[in-house]
């Protein structure tokens, strides 16, 4: 499935606003489930929206209200994506330059898509962006909600989590909240560390060497650093961070990889790179070799349809 372009509907915060009854939260999870999948989103989890608040009553800032009844018990929806996410997005920006040409084509993408899929339940709903402040000044503790529903592993070592299916990639994107909707189903146990020992020390080498620049990179950083002091012009200072940060993120990749090198569900390099960097040059390659490939792939099969019929 690919969003609408343009969608209306304000950016984030609150979303649609339709039925006031009870409804068969079976039902919503199906029909959400079923939306977002088909636009690359397969991390949909339900939860008591009561499970999150519980689990971040050290983060006021990060609590969700309770808008009304039922209360504690109100169905909430986590909702992520693997690398079957990226196909779909560059297929959006293929048929949207708006859309690659914002200022966060990912973010974009995520929100139009979630709203959909959201709001063709007609329902009273709250989304809440992991990229976006909630009301209290904080963010959604993402990684605790995919802790407490069962998702994946909290791994406290390389500050990623870990889901059963997709190892460490995967991307937590919102949390929508059904308010008047009751979630009665059960609970899932919290997974366990599937680290072994010595896969532990891997990951903790690799963060020690992603944190601990070399003589080279501390030389190039310095640099960088006395240009940003130097730099009265604020955009140029945020550059120049972006641009320390950006020189290490190979080192961050590794720390992914470490918990379980050559994983099935890796990201493709140009995913990866473009996760790391946000360098919009390589969405827009990778946009135009997407368009590419299915151009061949139409040629291809016309070809074979002609073959066919002269057979």
């Amino acid at each position: 499935m690919t969003a609408p372009w343009p969608l209306s509907g304000r950016r984030g915060g609150c979303a649609a606003v339709g039925r006031d009854s009870q409804a068969d939260y079976q039902t919503i999870l199906r029909g959400v489930q079923d939306r977002l999948q088909r636009a690359g989103f397969d991390i949909v989890e339900p939860l008591c929206l009561g499970w999150y608040n519980e689990a971040v009553e050290d983060l006021q800032d990060s609590q969700i209200p309770l808008n009304t009844a039922p209360g504690a018990q109100t169905l909430a929806v986590l909702v992520g994506n693997s690398k079957n996410m990226w196909t779909h997005l560059l297929e959006a920006c293929r048929e949207s330059p708006a859309l690659l040409a914002s200022q966060d084509p990912v973010d974009s993408y995520c929100e139009r898509t979630i709203q959909a899929a959201t709001s063709a339940e007609q329902r009273k709903t709250r989304i809440f962006y992991s990229h976006e402040e909630i009301a209290g000044g904080g963010y959604v503790a993402m990684q605790r909600l995919a802790d407490i529903t069962g998702c994946a592993y909290n791994d406290n070592l390389s500050h990623l989590s870990l889901h059963p299916r997709f190892g460490p990639w995967f991307a937590l994107r919102a949390l929508i909240v059904f308010d008047g909707v009751k979630y009665t189903g059960q609970r899932k146990p919290r997974l366990p560390n599937p680290m072994c020992r010595q896969t532990a020390s891997y990951v903790k080498t690799a963060v020690r060497t992603a944190r601990t620049p070399s003589l080279a990179e501390r030389s190039s950083s310095q640099e960088l650093a006395e240009g940003l002091r130097q730099s009265e012009d604020a955009d140029q200072d945020a550059e120049v961070m972006a641009e320390v940060m950006r020189r290490r993120w190979r080192k961050w990749v590794a720390v992914r990889d470490a918990p379980s090198p050559g994983h099935p569900w890796r990201y493709p390099e140009d995913m990866i790179t473009y996760h790391y960097t946000s360098n919009k040059g390589v969405l827009a390659e990778a946009v135009k070799r997407f368009g590419r490939s299915s151009l061949s792939r139409t040629s291809s099969s016309l070809s074979r349809a002609t073959i066919s019929s002269l057979r």
